[in-house]
């Protein structure tokens, strides 16, 4: 019986990604950014962008992930099975900026090791600007 079955019949959550971060221990932010994967992620980060952290939120969705976007209750409207039909599946990798102007969609070009390495080859400022936007806009 491993660690994390003795706890479960103790009553006890082990399911890290189900845990919170205590919001009061966070400082305001200029963003918040969630990675594309798990969708606990996207949830958090959504919590965080509507209690007034941060005036924007660039959200990672990955090509596996885009169908899940209608998941989430998001601020703005966003369609990005429909802003992927052109584009080859491996190469389907969007930001979404949410800002008081909306929601801003942008194509990021995959690169070999993840999210991490897209934000910094593609440069940040560059997606959390107004000014850069790759593939398409909805307000």
């Amino acid at each position: 019986m491993t660690r994390q079955d003795r706890a479960g019949e103790a009553g006890i959550d082990c399911n890290i990604e189900a845990m919170p971060l205590p919001l009061p221990s966070l400082a305001p932010a200029d963003l918040i950014f969630a990675i594309a994967g798990r969708p606990p992620r996207k949830v958090h980060a959504l919590e965080l962008f509507r209690s007034g952290y941060a005036p924007r939120l660039l959200l990672s969705f990955g090509r596996f992930g885009l169908r899940r976007a209608r998941e989430f209750d998001l601020p703005a409207p966003v369609d990005l099975v429909a802003a992927a039909k052109a584009i080859p599946a491996p190469q389907r990798h969007f930001f979404v900026l949410f800002d008081g102007a909306g929601a801003h969609v942008g194509l990021v070009r995959r690169r070999r090791f993840g999210t991490w390495n897209e934000l910094r080859a593609d440069g940040h400022a560059d997606w959390t600007s107004l000014e850069h936007q790759a593939a398409l806009h909805h307000s």
